[in-house]
């Protein structure tokens, strides 16, 4: 009989905190999978690690023939995987104990949403716990306005339906938005959350994916790439207004906000109203607006209610003024 879920492993040369994660999965209080690992071309005793855990302990498979990229290798063990979960988690993380019990009950207690992510707990290098938490948002609202200008969901922390992602064309071969990209595809046709509590601890230092992606400032203008061939099936934005969007030329923005507003409104059964004044729409339209632009800012704060952010753009308003004067 096969297993439910599939975790999915992509690694090259992870031999210093491999074995950790693979032990964080022998302590799983839901048993019901098996372990698939992509290697890419490990130098290091990455394989001998593998082969000490899989299939003694962890019932599973590793793939070791062909490296591929980080997409590449996600898509091949998504195809491989044969169950109705896939559950990713990078080789420097940490599974929390219950977090695929929590995880796969809720994606059977909601059969509308394809994936669900976690909020995470920051461990240092060595496994220290930094008490540092990163929440995400919970609704499916609040994850799609989200979009708009960041990653609401931390991929090493998903759980999804094996199903859906291959019906919206698996992970792509993109070199840093592996996850990104599939979340755009996936939103079109199916529903996200994530939970509440963190059932992660993430490992930062500086070999990270992610240690690389926040290091770099335009980042996010990449990830607007991708955007643009998103907007009109996710927001009913035609492609002019998205690059007024990308460039930041937001006299617009009003009609921006309703359009989008309106849409989420028709896609939720939601007022309007309740759309256009939700706190992530006005927070991401925010992040997409210059600093300087304080008049456009004030109008989304104010649009819902969120004085503190509101005090905060001014305050890096004035703190720019007196800084180029």
């Amino acid at each position: 009989m096969k297993p439910a879920v599939s975790w999915i492993i992509p690694v090259k040369n992870g031999e210093k905190y491999l074995s950790e994660t693979l032990r964080s999965l022998e302590c799983q209080s839901f048993q019901d999978f098996q372990v698939l690992v992509w290697d890419n071309g490990s130098t290091d005793a990455t394989i001998s690690i593998l082969n000490e855990w899989i299939p003694s302990r962890l019932p599973g498979v590793v793939y070791a023939e062909n490296p591929l990229t980080i997409g590449g290798a996600l898509a091949e063990l998504v195809r491989r995987s044969n169950t109705e979960f896939c559950a990713r988690i990078d080789s420097d993380d940490i599974a929390q104990p219950d977090r695929l019990r929590q995880q796969t009950k809720f994606l059977r207690a909601n059969p509308q949403v394809a994936l669900v992510g976690t909020c995470v707990e920051i461990i240092t290098t060595t496994g220290q716990k930094t008490g540092q938490q990163i929440n995400y948002p919970l609704n499916f609202r609040d994850i799609l306005n989200h979009l708009l200008h960041a990653n609401p969901i931390a991929h090493p922390s998903v759980l999804f339906r094996t199903q859906a992602v291959l019906d919206v064309g698996n992970y792509s071969d993109n070199q840093i938005y592996e996850d990104y990209d599939l979340w755009l595809r996936l939103a079109k046709r199916y529903s996200f959350a994530n939970l509440p509590e963190s059932y992660l601890y993430y490992r930062t230092h500086s070999d990270s994916v992610m240690s690389r992606i926040l290091s770099r400032d335009s980042i996010h203008y990449q990830a607007f790439d991708l955007l643009l061939s998103s907007y009109a099936s996710l927001y009913c934005l035609p492609p002019e207004i998205a690059q007024c969007l990308r460039n930041k030329q937001l006299g617009r923005l009003p009609c921006i906000a309703y359009t989008i507003a309106k849409q989420q409104s028709l896609r939720r059964g939601s007022p309007v109203f309740s759309e256009l004044t939700a706190r992530s729409l006005g927070d991401s339209l925010s992040h997409l607006t210059p600093v300087d632009s304080i008049a456009t800012r004030f109008f989304l704060r104010m649009l819902s209610l969120n004085f503190r952010a509101l005090y905060i753009d001014i305050r890096e308003f004035a703190r720019q003024r007196l800084f180029s004067s």
